[in-house]
């Protein structure tokens, strides 16, 4: 689009390392590196900047749900983007969208569709992300190391094993409800990870169990089909927010001779890049985040919960091969496909 219309695509992230430090045009691909002589304004303003309150619901949930706006200054020129930019139409066509359909983009698996009200008509977005992706973006020199190490290390080939990514430390409305806390206090999510213990510690552990049962008759089914000799038994790689919820999982899974399950190191739990208590930590520290991102994204199957993180990582393997194992309350999807 950027090029249709003369204009350069340019991609700026700077919490709470560069972006640089973790992904790099890939050679021959899409440079969108910002140069270094562009100064802009990182305040970010919402774009939905409309009084009557149904109308700024309807822009709310009819564009991204947080629509930027960047002001960028290179010499004289002044680069913008103000509310203009919300038409009219774009409100009315807000409208035409429900909260289900737009949940279905977000939470929705293999088919991924949005409908207007009263449309059967869906846009199929699944595969194309892993191409886009790959056109942009490629691990930094030391974070691909890091990659191709753990990959070497369990024993995992590109697109003959499975994965399962369990968001243990989401506040889910069933978490809420149900007074799960965390490790520091009452609150938790980005900055904190979730107390297992009592009812928590129950109720995780068996969504964890069921998050792997998804990935590994998915996969299994998926691999039988598509190499008749693949073995009977396939790697299951386990990715969490929470390293508790994982440590159990790999203890419990050693009584399961037949499911083989791996999952990187326990070195601590995994930074939150939307924390503002970890913004000057060492890059190194935020590796993980990408490692596991980018075993789901080499999987043949994902199994994912809630939020985007797992589900990012489920489209990036370009097929619809994926499973949505949680709903978005937090209870677990009994038969893997509601």
């Amino acid at each position: 689009m950027a090029n249709k219309t003369g204009r350069v695509l340019l991609y700026y992230w700077g919490k709470p390392r560069p972006i640089e430090d973790f992904l790099v045009p890939p050679e021959g691909g899409m440079d969108w590196r910002v140069p270094s002589d562009l100064e802009f304004d990182k305040d970010y303003l919402n774009i939905c900047r409309i009084e009557d309150p149904e109308e700024r619901h309807a822009c709310e949930w009819g564009g991204d749900e947080k629509v930027l706006i960047r002001k960028a200054t290179q010499k004289d020129q002044i680069f913008y983007m103000n509310s203009e930019v919300w038409t009219k139409e774009d409100v009315d066509r807000a409208k035409s969208f429900t909260k289900a359909s737009l949940s279905e983009r977000i939470y929705g698996h293999q088919t991924v569709a949005v409908r207007q009200k009263g449309s059967q008509e869906s846009i199929l977005i699944s595969g194309i992300q892993r191409v886009l992706f790959d056109s942009m973006f490629q691990p930094a020199p030391l974070l691909d190391a890091k990659i191709q190490e753990t990959m070497r290390s369990l024993g995992l080939t590109p697109g003959h094993y499975g994965a399962a990514h369990i968001r243990a430390s989401y506040p889910t409305m069933y978490a809420r409800n149900n007074g799960f806390r965390g490790k520091n206090g009452a609150d938790y999510d980005k900055s904190d990870h979730l107390l297992l213990e009592g009812n928590t510690k129950d109720f995780t552990m068996d969504l964890a169990h069921h998050a792997v049962k998804c990935a590994s008759g998915l996969t299994l089914k998926y691999m039988h089909h598509e190499v008749p000799s693949a073995p009977p038994s396939i790697p299951i790689y386990v990715a969490s927010d929470s390293v508790d919820t994982i440590n159990l999982l790999m203890s419990e899974s050693k009584s399961q001779p037949k499911l083989h399950l791996v999952s990187l190191p326990s070195n601590g739990e995994n930074l939150h890049f939307d924390a503002k208590e970890f913004i000057n930590s060492p890059v190194e520290d935020f590796y993980s985040v990408f490692v596991d991102l980018w075993l789901l994204k080499n999987a043949a199957c994902v199994s994912y919960g809630v939020g985007w993180y797992g589900y990012f990582g489920a489209l990036l393997t370009g097929n619809a091969c994926m499973v949505q194992h949680q709903s978005s309350t937090g209870k677990p999807l009994m038969n893997c496909n509601d």
